[in-house]
């Protein structure tokens, strides 16, 4: 795949629910405000991080206080994802 890193092919064969699901929790740094914004437990957004963290070998978000940072992987995966979702 000339040009396309590894990270989009791989993008293209996930669920798209993750991907909003990471995208939730990104902008709105934490577990529990992507939940309400989604209208999904927050159990079932943990779950749903825990299955990208196997897809992408990386923590993706880091808990901060109240909320979470994004990894440096994080920052990249969703400047793929936004542009795809928009």
């Amino acid at each position: 795949s000339e040009g396309k890193p590894q990270i989009f092919t791989t993008l293209r064969n996930i669920d798209l629910n993750l991907l909003t699901i990471f995208e939730a929790v990104y902008v709105h740094k934490g577990i529990v405000n992507a939940a309400k914004v989604l209208n999904l437990t927050p159990s079932a957004i943990s779950q749903s991080i825990q299955k990208l963290r196997v897809i992408f070998p990386d923590p993706l978000f880091i808990r901060k206080g109240q909320g979470v940072t994004p990894t440096a992987f994080a920052m990249h995966l969703h400047e793929y994802i936004s542009q795809g979702l928009e």
